[in-house]
């Protein structure tokens, strides 16, 4: 017998179990308030909330591609992840460069867009063609530094962001033009082909990504023997966070200041995190009582594509042996 499932609260609502590191069963409350953002203006909450993504989706091909948004179902994050969505756009027409920036409370991000270029062997050396005139940019990090070098077999490759543009590996020659990243850190320009700069970018990384990979352990022979399928003992939970470097924050309150320049058809765009309290989440038990979780606001996402404002909180709970059938009830309501 499923739970009955109460919510009061205005935001959609995800109860998925999930298992631990221990392979214990956990029960994740997920609440997603969606806001529509207008410029000079607070954000209003959406008539139409969004539900929390299950699955996630891509800017590609799913599983080969840059993430657009992360699936939303992890049972705990360790920070706030800080989210841009959206595309590099002037509001002067086509250009050939521009910075973008991203702050949330104490968290800052610039990148710089470049029109498309390309490093160009000639047997003069090494020339660059472009950049071109762009009017708008994916913020994806298919644009970002990264990539694979083919011709040096299929283990070359960023780990950091296997689905850029620019690398070329380790003792590799140039030998046909190469695509240059549309996307840089302003204090890590790309000088040559064969630098290595951190990938940049205000997107997901991908669970596979090295900035994440670091943390999912070691599954090695001893944990084939000892441990599978439970996760490595030196699994660490930061994986769970998937936010770009520099935008994953220990805590945020929920109204902080926010500002975008140049990521999408307004130049700027200034407002402050709504400030809602957490929604109060209860389960219940069918042997009688009740917990109290305490939910945390742990994810925060601005989709300049949609003008939306996303803020997700989460909590969760361990489950008996009985697993989902120990609960009679969840319960979410608006916070106070």
């Amino acid at each position: 017998m499923h739970p009955e499932l109460v919510n009061t609260s205005p935001y959609a609502l995800a109860t998925p179990v999930l298992a631990d590191e221990a392979g214990q069963p956990v029960l994740a409350v997920v609440a997603k308030a969606s806001f529509d953002l207008a410029p000079g203006r607070e954000p209003v909450l959406a008539e139409s909330q969004a539900p929390v993504e299950l699955a996630g989706t891509w800017w590609g091909e799913p599983g080969v591609s840059s993430p657009r948004y992360e699936p939303e179902i992890a049972f705990v994050k360790s920070g706030v992840d800080l989210v841009l969505i959206g595309h590099a756009q002037s509001s002067q027409g086509p250009v050939t460069q521009l910075d973008l920036g991203f702050r949330v409370g104490p968290a800052q991000k610039i990148v710089r867009a470049h029109g498309d270029r390309l490093w160009v062997p000639t047997a003069l050396g090494l020339s660059v063609e472009g950049p071109r005139p762009f009017e708008r940019l994916p913020l994806c990090y298919e644009l970002a530094f990264g990539g694979r070098d083919e011709a040096a077999g299929p283990t070359a490759f960023e780990a950091r962001n296997p689905v850029g543009r620019g690398y070329l590996a380790p003792g590799s020659a140039l030998r046909e033009p190469l695509r240059m990243p549309n996307f840089e850190d302003p204090n890590q320009l790309l000088g040559t082909p064969g630098e290595f700069p951190a990938p940049a970018g205000f997107g997901y990384l991908a669970p596979h990504w090295q900035g994440r990979s670091q943390y999912a352990g070691t599954y090695d022979a001893t944990w084939e023997a000892e441990r599978q399928p439970l996760l490595p003992l030196d699994f660490d939970r930061r994986f769970f966070n998937a936010g770009s470097p520099g935008l994953v924050v220990p805590e945020l309150r929920g109204n902080e200041p926010v500002l975008v320049v140049h990521a999408g058809p307004v130049q700027r765009l200034a407002f402050n995190l709504p400030g809602r309290p957490p929604p109060a989440m209860r389960v219940h038990w069918r042997r009688g009582g009740q917990a109290e979780l305490a939910a945390r606001l742990d994810t925060v996402i601005v989709d300049t594509d949609a003008m939306r404002l996303f803020l997700l909180w989460r909590a969760h709970v361990p489950l008996p042996p009985r697993g989902l059938h120990a609960v009679s009830a969840i319960r979410v309501e608006a916070g106070r």
